[in-house]
């Protein structure tokens, strides 16, 4: 039996995934490939309504060159979406408030779909097994999920103006 391509891996791996959301009660759905050749998984992060907020998941890898050292596994999540134009100065300063203190991610405003996402790219060797891709991906998945857990409360706070970008500034603040 002949090595598996990169993109039969990636493949299986987000199908495994998928699966074990699907087995949790999680709604996941693993897209066909574009003609990029990119399946996105998208999930619909129903744990985090705990903290006041539903979000949309999107985790993919980017196509890279053939002869890639790295692929890079994206993990795109949308927290708030159809923002108020009069919102964005008070999310900037949130987001730029946040951003300093997340480990690793980032929050931002996609402009495009008037959107706040938080994304988190995590690279891995194009030569790694099956099994390592799979860990990297749950790795990964958990890190970002622990970060929109971790921040992304104070940004939908700040968006329903239920909390100023002073005031997570100050909570920063009285944490050091």
């Amino acid at each position: 039996m002949g090595k598996k391509s990169i993109g039969d891996i990636r493949h299986e791996v987000l199908s495994r995934v998928q699966k074990e959301l699907v087995n949790e009660l999680v709604p996941a759905q693993l897209s066909d490939r574009d003609e990029n050749g990119i399946e996105v998984l998208a999930v619909d992060i129903l744990n985090s309504a705990e903290d006041g907020y539903d979000a949309m998941g999107e985790f993919f890898f980017l196509p890279g060159p053939d002869d890639a050292e790295v692929q890079f596994f994206v993990n795109l999540i949308t927290i708030a979406d159809d923002l108020p134009e009069a919102n964005l100065p008070e999310l900037c300063v949130a987001i730029s408030a946040i951003n300093t203190y997340v480990v690793t991610g980032a929050f931002s405003i996609d402009v495009v779909s008037k959107s706040v996402v938080f994304k988190h790219t995590y690279e891995m060797p194009t030569d790694a097994s099956e099994e390592v891709v799979s860990d990297n991906v749950d790795l990964a998945m958990g890190v970002t999920l622990q970060m929109l857990q971790n921040y992304g409360y104070m940004i939908v706070e700040v968006n329903e103006g239920k909390r100023t970008a002073q005031s997570v500034i100050d909570l920063f603040t009285l944490m050091e």
